[in-house]
């Protein structure tokens, strides 16, 4: 079978990951599919199969909810440490090499981890031969940096047991590179990078192209110390936890429901369109002779205040319309009611008055799920630093390093009552003015990037000036 085998998990979950990221991209998207997600009712032709298509509206419901649950995961900065370690503080303005933020990173790894339940981490260096200096690694902008793989490119994988722990022996991820045809044109090519271990337990990459041929095998992957990897600097990241096994995408049901309230859509457009227009019903009546007869079965009826018809006794005209049918929208409603009961909170209706537990209650099926995804994504994003660390040639094993992103998702009320009993512990000596700031912060009355010391400063200047 060669480098082209995917894993049995894979081929499992491919088509339900691929229905989320339709569904979540929205109109165009699902109807690029046609009868793929659109039913085909029974003996409809192509062309009023393709009318249907036209009349149908698919509402983002699922698309929005993953924005907005970003959102509230990124309202507030990622706390990390970041800028307090030299040899790492570059993470925070580029971390994958090309420009994007340690914070830019993480955003879409949270958003298809909510999405489709599965990302991938791959760190890299350049390929030195080492040891270097850190003043080298500096002048010749060595350094690790972060590459993300979505859930389709991550084919195959294979893990070990080292020592009574599951460690990655193998990775296979497809990849698409520019081939350059001339000076200004180029195509996607497809190759296959293999992250393995060699029979020494060294890490090493291979390069297939796209008809399963060997291209090349990248063995001298060392530290900026010089040292060989026994490890794949790989990291997963999923909706469950950050193993290799693949999770549940975490909108799966959403999606599901928000595709069935599509055709309902579209069930309701067409019949307005076929049913929705008043028509008229004409019986021209009995001729008195045969010529009025002929003029009667020969007119053309046209409607209009300067239109004249010639009709016979007990001629009736009526004008109808179709009895209104709400089976495919009530069913529509059906399917909004139950993607609100599945989680998607923040498509209901907010102008009702709510208590904060009921509000409290309303939010934890969507906040449970987002919680989750957030420190699976917070740790994957420290498990992927501590190699750039190993990279850059840090002692990896006495570095504390702190990223995380933020679980407060929404507005939280000061208690006065609170930051009394606050106070009151301060005196006491059993809390310290530091967690009274940081409710503060959470409550979004301090700045989040205010420290103790300023604080203490500016009180300082503020008795100064008031000579006090």
């Amino acid at each position: 079978m060669g480098v082209e085998f995917i894993h049995p998990d894979y081929k499992k979950n491919e088509e339900d990951w691929q229905k989320v990221l339709d569904a979540t991209s929205g109109q165009k998207a699902v109807k690029a599919e046609g009868d793929l997600y659109l039913h085909r009712p029974l003996k409809c032709s192509d062309e009023k199969f393709k009318l249907l298509l036209k009349l149908a509206v698919y509402t983002n419901i699922v698309g929005y909810t993953a924005d907005t649950l970003v959102g509230a995961a990124f309202r507030k900065a990622p706390q990390h440490n970041l800028l307090d370690i030299p040899d790492l503080e570059y993470l925070v303005s580029d971390a994958d090499g090309n420009g994007l933020s340690i914070t830019q990173l993480a955003q879409p790894v949270l958003k298809n981890i909510l999405k489709i339940g599965r990302e991938g981490l791959l760190v890299d260096f350049p390929a030195v031969d080492g040891p270097y200096s850190k003043a080298d690694l500096r002048r010749n902008h060595y350094r690790a940096s972060i590459k993300r793989y979505s859930a389709h490119s991550i084919t195959n994988w294979q893990t070990r047991t080292v020592g009574g722990k599951q460690l990655l022996s193998l990775v296979t991820l497809v990849e698409y590179i520019q081939k350059f045809t001339d000076e200004f044109s180029f195509e996607p090519v497809k190759q296959y990078r293999v992250l393995t271990l060699d029979e020494a337990g060294f890490y090493i990459q291979k390069i297939y192209d796209a008809d399963n041929r060997l291209v090349s095998v990248n063995e001298n992957i060392r530290t900026a110390k010089g040292e060989r990897l026994t490890y794949i600097p790989f990291v997963f990241v999923g909706a469950n936890n950050n193993d290799a096994s693949v999770d549940k995408s975490p909108m799966l049901d959403l999606a599901e429901l928000n595709l069935a309230m599509y055709n309902n859509a579209a069930e309701v457009e067409s019949m307005a369109y076929y049913c929705g227009q008043p028509f008229m019903t004409y019986y021209p009546g009995k001729a008195d002779n045969e010529t009025l007869a002929k003029r009667m079965s020969a007119q053309t009826i046209e409607l209009g205040a300067s239109k004249a018809h010639e009709l016979g006794e007990n001629y009736k005209v009526d004008f109808n319309q179709i009895t209104p049918h709400n089976l495919p929208h009530d069913l529509a409603k059906d399917k909004l009611m139950q993607m609100i009961q599945t989680g998607a909170k923040l498509i209901t209706d907010n102008t009702a008055v709510k208590t904060a537990t009921q509000q409290h209650a309303e939010n934890s099926a969507t906040t449970a799920i987002l919680s989750m995804c957030v420190h699976n994504t917070s740790d994957a994003i420290k498990q992927a630093i501590y190699f750039c660390a190993h990279f850059n040639g840090m002692d990896v094993e006495n570095l504390e390093v702190e990223y995380d992103i933020n679980t407060d998702f929404f507005d939280k009320d000061l208690d006065p009552q609170v930051i009394s009993a606050q106070i009151i512990l301060m005196d006491n000596g059993i809390v310290s003015r530091k967690d009274i700031v940081d409710y503060l912060k959470k409550a979004n009355m301090i700045s989040q990037s205010r420290t103790i010391e300023e604080i203490d400063q500016d009180i300082r200047e503020d008795r100064e000036n008031a000579g006090i």
